[in-house]
């Protein structure tokens, strides 16, 4: 189920007519300082919450067909609190048919998919200019689930979580709910931009017959954030929480029991003075004890912190929580990182050839150049050797061995006469034994292919990340998701290859032929995003439709990839399930590259062979007619320099900004300024 699902299901019951004619009233919750103390179990009984307002009148959202009153028993009530360190919310929800709730999500499985429950949904956005906010959701039995939401809600930031709380009572006639978050968790833009007056949208999914979905401040859906209330005052000391973090990153090493996490992450100190600290590192499985280490930042700095091991009985996906805490004891940034902690004691790396460990037709690759990534302490190896070889029933085996000096070995083998075919390339960390002898301790193999000329088209990625097709570079012009995009066919100018190209999705056979367009097989509805979002290969019944796909597409010279996920973080697929398809792919079709669409890049860039993390883009209009851009260019750039980070040199990125939100569909067009904005903003990220 999509996390905007209650968004789409209001899209649908919208109708026009009545949207055109509903002013958003942007109501204003009134938010109190706490005053004594709270105990987080969501009955709401604390005398502390009745020194805040209380605010109800809960509304079907605007332009739906029937905007009948929420009735009474089926009402909404909230108050809302807040101290030095958390915003809290008191939530009543009156419910005559408990029995009849809907709670299908797995009990207390963070971002699990609950957005079919019964449900509340806070949407905060501390700078108050409507551009960026964040989501958290809680179902009736308290599972949660939190996201960054960007371009105005029209995407989501998949690599940000936090850690918060939320506690949930069940009466005869309601449920209630109690909510902690942490000022430390809103790190995603800067505190000094904080306002006093947050803009602020509540929400609740109630599905039993009739079902409702209400707001507080009603707007035309849930994450309308243009017109979402506002909240406050909430007046902190914003000093505090200068410290934003980028993502962790995490390396296994095998133990006598179980494994080492070593860990680290980009912190960043946006504010005016120095800040001192600690850095903490929780990994979320049992028995695994915090590390941390002492932080100095300068004013204005970055630095990345590395972090003492820590101990993990076994690998898998945990979640891990990073807290930074100042030398007063005050809470800077909290947030939450999901993600697979892997042990791999041996990894191939190749570098030449770089792309699908494959020899092209069109390439002369006399040397297979890499490295092997090992994966044990250092001090275990240094003194092994790493033997690595090519061996195929077509030639004789050819191989090299290396000293180990280090945790990366480089080895390099001749390739000049080898012959087309299908080919294993093998490492192996060797250990001496007895009488000069050396014994396997840890193996790993890749297979490796010279292959013939393509049958009809090649078009494959070079190490500059760079487009080759049949050999030749080809400067990408610019791609489209259908000529509907496009003010006209006439503006849409002809491929001209070699040089440059356009390319559409999807384009049909004629704007393929006539006018010379070049495009990418969709591949996207063959997949069951039921079992994408799972972290599992991909099963037989979708590579049957893949090797359908390909038969179709192998003889054609126009179609030069496939595109095999569009936003995938926007649907919570998994980078997992997304490269077994990927793999499958570049096996079954070597000559035609895989193209991902993401904001969050470093997450899937090992899915794809070309990664676009490009934003929709629109500026920020206001009432005098000015066009301006806020976060987008600096989003740009983040995206951008995030993809670059995580490439090891495989990958093509390309920076192609697009302007579907201006665009032939919407009437609205970049002027020169923004236009040459897009441009210089992709070159200097290194488009």
């Amino acid at each position: 189920m999509s996390r905007y699902w209650p968004a789409i299901i209001l899209a649908l019951t919208i109708v026009c007519a009545h949207a055109a004619a509903l002013v958003p009233p942007k109501r204003h919750a009134a938010a109190a300082r706490l005053e004594g103390t709270l105990t987080l179990d969501g009955k709401l009984d604390d005398p502390a919450w009745q020194k805040a307002p209380e605010h109800t009148g809960f509304e079907n959202p605007l332009g739906q067909a029937n905007r009948a009153p929420i009735p009474d028993e089926v009402q909404t009530h909230f108050r809302v609190l807040y101290d030095d360190a958390h915003l809290y919310f008191g939530i009543r929800c009156n419910e005559p048919k408990m029995n009849e709730l809907t709670l299908e999500a797995a009990r207390r499985q963070h971002d699990a998919a609950m957005w079919s429950d019964d449900d509340v949904e806070i949407f905060l956005d501390p700078v108050g200019d409507r551009l960026e906010y964040y989501q958290f959701a809680t179902n009736a039995e308290g599972t949660q689930a939190d996201l960054y939401m960007i371009e105005r809600g029209n995407t989501a930031r998949a690599n940000w979580s936090s850690e918060w709380r939320a506690e949930v009572f069940h009466a005869t006639d309601y449920w209630s709910l109690e909510v902690a978050i942490p000022f430390a968790a809103f790190h995603m833009r800067p505190s000094t931009r904080w306002s006093d007056t947050w803009g602020f949208s509540i929400s609740r999914t109630r599905t039993p017959d009739p079902r409702f979905y209400s707001q507080y401040s009603p707007a035309k859906g849930y994450h309308d954030v243009v017109n979402y209330g506002t909240l406050g005052p909430i007046e902190v000391d914003r000093a505090r929480y200068t410290i934003a973090a980028g993502d962790p990153s995490f390396r296994l090493e095998a133990a006598q029991e179980g494994y080492r996490v070593f860990s680290s992450v980009p912190l960043e100190n946006r504010g005016e003075a120095a800040f001192s600290g600690t850095v903490q590192m929780a990994v979320m499985a049992e028995g695994t004890a915090p590390v941390q280490t002492p932080v100095e930042l300068a004013p204005k700095s970055s630095v990345r912190v590395e972090l003492p091991a820590a101990a993990l009985a076994g690998q898998g996906r945990h979640g891990v929580i990073l807290r930074v805490t100042s030398g007063q004891g005050h809470t800077a940034l909290v947030r939450r990182h999901d993600d697979w902690l892997d042990y791999r004691p041996l990894t191939i790396h190749l570098t030449s050839p770089n792309y699908r460990t494959s020899i092209y037709a069109t390439q002369r690759v006399d040397t297979i150049r890499g490295r092997v990534v090992l994966g044990l302490p250092e001090e275990q190896v240094k003194g092994m050797t790493v033997r690595v070889s090519l061996s195929s029933p077509l030639c004789p085996p050819r191989s090299a061995e290396v000293a180990v000096e280090g945790t990366q070995v480089a080895f390099e083998l001749p390739a000049g006469d080898l012959p087309q075919g299908e080919y294993v390339l093998r490492a192996e960390l060797l250990r001496p034994a007895d009488a000069g002898k050396l014994e396997p301790v840890e193996d790993e193999e890749v297979p490796f292919r010279v292959l013939a000329p393509a049958p009809a088209v090649e078009a494959r990625v070079d190490d500059q990340g760079t487009l080759l097709i049949n050999g030749s570079p080809v400067f990408i012009r610019g791609w489209y998701g259908s000529m509907a995009y496009c003010v006209s066919a006439a503006s849409f100018p002809q491929a001209q290859l070699p040089h440059s190209t356009n390319f559409m999705m999807g384009s049909t056979e004629f704007e393929q032929m006539d006018l010379g367009l070049y495009t990418l097989n969709g591949i996207t509805r063959f997949i069951d995003e039921a079992k994408a979002k799972l972290d599992a290969p991909i099963d037989a019944e979708l590579k049957a439709k893949l090797r359908e796909a390909i038969a179709r597409t192998w003889h054609s010279r126009n179609v030069i990839g496939y595109y095999i996920s569009d936003e995938p973080e926007c649907r919570g697929l998994s980078p997992r399930f997304l490269k077994s398809l990927y793999e499958f792919m570049a096996v079954e079709d070597p000559y035609r590259f895989c193209m991902i669409v993401s904001r969050s890049p470093a997450t899937y860039i090992d899915a794809c062979d070309v990664m676009c993390p490009h934003p929709y883009l629109t500026p920020q209009q206001y009432e005098d007619g000015r066009r301006e851009f806020g976060s987008d260019l600096r989003h740009i750039h983040n995206v951008i320099s995030e993809a670059a980070g995580a490439n090891d040199g495989s990958k093509a990125i390309w920076s192609m900004p697009q302007t579907f939100t201006y665009g032939g569909l919407h009437g609205v067009h970049p002027s020169f300024s923004e236009s040459r904005w897009f441009t210089f903003t992709s070159i200097a990220n290194g488009a």
